[in-house]
């Protein structure tokens, strides 16, 4: 998702006359403001920022001098101009678009809650499935790294007749809701591992909208 998303911002720019500099902060404190740091002392024109939990809650005097504009990550105080998706509601519709189906023991798969978009996508899919009045309980949320392995994992957990969902509810749930693509595919590896058929099986729905999707 971010290598798509640096990409359409690079080719954005560089139509404008504008170089970009990135740097992969992997949602760390430390590199975070090494970066803003550097780019700063470089005297860049402005900063765009995704993900950048830190620095945009805490707001460093260094960037009160610049444009900034944060996608994704900003929350109803940040100072910034931002773009983002309303990450609550959109996960809400695809949970829904779940239970349409028919789908009653909907399982979620999320990266670290402590990620603000993550924890308003498993917001969205706990709020939704209570709506309904339908199971949303620890035992159907597995959180893992955003990365295939992640999804990989969290998925045998959530699947497997060893798994948490098993021993409350006494079968594996029908479907999956994944707050990001790339766990998805881990997901859907998972799968295939387990000798269950997607979607005959087990129903996939992942939030991201990638190439690889």
């Amino acid at each position: 998702f971010y290598a798509e998303l640096t990409d359409a911002v690079e080719r954005r720019f560089s139509a404008r006359g504008y170089l970009v500099l990135t740097g992969n902060t992997h949602n760390d404190r430390g590199r975070e403001e090494a970066y803003l740091h550097t780019f700063v002392d470089r005297r860049v024109d402005a900063l765009v920022l995704s993900s950048g939990v830190s620095l945009v809650r805490s707001t460093p005097a260094m960037m009160e001098e610049l444009p900034v504009v944060v996608l994704e990550e900003a929350g109803p105080d940040t100072p910034f101009s931002n773009i983002g998706s309303d990450e609550a509601a959109d996960a809400a519709t695809a949970v829904e678009h779940l239970q349409d189906h028919g789908h009653v023991l909907i399982a979620c798969i999320g990266g670290p809650p402590w990620i603000t978009v993550e924890s308003s996508r498993i917001s969205g899919w706990r709020r939704q499935q209570r709506a309904a009045g339908l199971p949303a309980g620890e035992e159907l949320l597995a959180v893992a790294e955003q990365s295939e392995e992640g999804g990989n994992s969290a998925a045998s957990l959530l699947l497997s007749e060893h798994g948490r969902p098993w021993a409350l509810h006494g079968r594996r749930p029908s479907a999956l809701f994944v707050t990001s693509d790339v766990q998805a595919l881990g997901a859907l590896y998972a799968c295939h591992e387990l000798g269950l058929r997607v979607p005959d099986d087990v129903a996939i729905v992942a939030f991201g909208g990638t190439g690889a999707a």
